[in-house]
């Protein structure tokens, strides 16, 4: 018997197959593997789709994560025009506007439930695949002063330890939440391979985050009578964090790619030991916006503004401070920081007042938690796919399709 297609449903299929397109072409366009051209032409082409298929529709929503997100918009741009530099197209403002457009546009797409599962498959595979490739390639050794993967094939290694590390807690989601036994294996083996890439990429905390994720999941997870295993899942968790930390501590290549870094950072806590230089820099950076922004509490310095002051006064260099509270209280005083942290409140407020132990409310909680721990050491704000896993998040609260206990 023949297929009959549906011709009214092509249309946002192509939507998605653009969307997959556009999130691959971000993990494999870079000049070191394939033009970074390509990045480019790929997002245009999927923004102007994406511009046809709403005014097709003749539908808009507005949604309280577009809402927040043109708001965080407007208060960056009114503390722009009172900082040391006013660049609406360059830096980090071009790449909030970047993330509100991206946005909206998946607020604006039809979504369900085998939607939502395929986008996360796709960023898992494509970190996995990533490695693979650079694996294949040769180029899995860098050869920058920093000797840290992706220094050289984006130009930042916590750029690639972020794009592995958002890989990371999506297969843990794929491998808590779906039952399908072919995409529980797929999910196992791709975590093995992400991690070893974020290994070599020396990101501790990108290391770390999962791995909270992955428990914060596992306590609402329940078995087919209802019932949460807290203590077999707190072991569990805790003997992956003992062997992981004995693997990169004891194994010399690792130890000598991320292990040394680990070393570095608990020396904090142990005089007897020297701090690394990258830990201490750090430090240096949050307690030196935390100490200036009183002087300008309630609108902040101006948006992006302290590099300036940390090159000219703090380090020298035009480095960010590493802590999204203190940037953002730095850059846009308290009302930037509100604006920003208050849909923060809203997903985690709203995911706790759902009744039951449903997943879908870890996914949300997971989410806001997790980011809440990294922003200590990680200035995401301006950070595109940790943005879209905050839509992804909002998506999860929103839809019936994950008011279930998954069995």
């Amino acid at each position: 018997m023949s297929r009959v297609i549906n011709l009214k449903t092509i249309p946002e299929k192509l939507w998605f197959v653009l969307l997959v397109v556009y999130i691959v072409a971000g993990y494999f366009a870079y000049d070191l593997l394939m033009p970074s051209i390509i990045n480019s032409v790929v997002l245009y082409i999927f923004l102007g789709y994406s511009l046809v298929a709403i005014l097709c529709s003749g539908k808009l929503k507005l949604t309280p994560i577009f809402c927040w997100e043109l708001a965080c918009l407007a208060v960056s741009f009114v503390a722009m025009i009172y900082s040391p530099s006013f660049s609406i197209f360059s830096g980090a403002y071009y790449a909030l506007i970047v993330n509100f457009v991206l946005v909206f546009i998946l607020t604006q797409m039809p979504w369900n439930e085998q939607r939502f599962e395929m986008i996360m498959k796709v960023f898992m595979l494509s970190a996995a695949g990533l490695i693979i490739v650079l694996a294949l390639t040769g180029n899995l050794e860098d050869t920058s002063d920093s000797g840290r993967l992706g220094q050289e094939l984006t130009g930042n290694a916590n750029k690639l330890a972020t794009m592995l590390m958002v890989g990371a807690m999506y297969a843990f989601w794929l491998l808590v939440s779906s039952s399908d036994k072919i995409t529980k294996i797929l999910s196992f083996i791709s975590v093995l391979i992400i991690y070893f890439g974020m290994f070599l990429s020396g990101g501790r905390k990108f290391v770390v985050i999962p791995l909270i994720f992955l428990y914060i999941l596992l306590l609402y997870k329940t078995d087919r009578n209802g019932k949460r295993h807290l203590i077999f899942n707190t072991l569990l968790i805790v003997v992956i964090f003992v062997l992981l930390y004995q693997l990169i501590m004891r194994v010399p290549f690792l130890y000598d790619s991320i292990g040394y870094r680990f070393d570095g950072f608990f020396a904090l806590f142990d005089e007897s030991k020297d701090v690394d230089g990258s830990t201490e820099v750090r430090m240096k950076m949050i307690e030196a916006a935390w100490e200036k922004w009183p002087e300008k509490p309630l609108f902040g310095h101006g948006f992006d503004s302290f590099k300036y002051y940390n090159a000219s006064s703090v380090t020298g260099h035009e480095y960010y401070s590493h802590n999204n509270f203190v940037e953002l209280l730095y850059n846009q005083g308290i009302v930037g920081f509100i604006t920003y942290y208050s849909f923060y409140a809203y997903l985690l407020c709203s995911a706790l007042k759902e009744k039951g132990t449903l997943l879908y409310k870890g996914f949300v909680v997971g989410v806001i938690l997790v980011w809440l721990v990294i922003e200590y050491a990680y200035v995401t704000y301006s950070v595109t796919p940790m943005q879209f896993m905050l839509f992804f998040a909002f998506y999860c609260l929103q839809t019936q399709t994950y008011r279930r206990n998954v069995e």
